[in-house]
């Protein structure tokens, strides 16, 4: 599934690939991405 809301996408799956510009920059489980510092700074809104 490709989707912009991450977090929500997140919540419903077990594994994630986190692109940029058609890049893969993270991948890991669901639990993990979500907890992620790096993830929450760019793609979740946690400045």
């Amino acid at each position: 599934m490709v989707e912009q809301r991450a977090r929500q996408a997140l919540q419903i799956s077990q594994y994630g690939y986190i692109l940029d510009q058609g890049r893969c920059v993270l991948n890991g489980g669901a639990h993990e991405l979500l907890n992620d510092e790096r993830m929450a700074q760019l793609y979740l809104g946690n400045h």
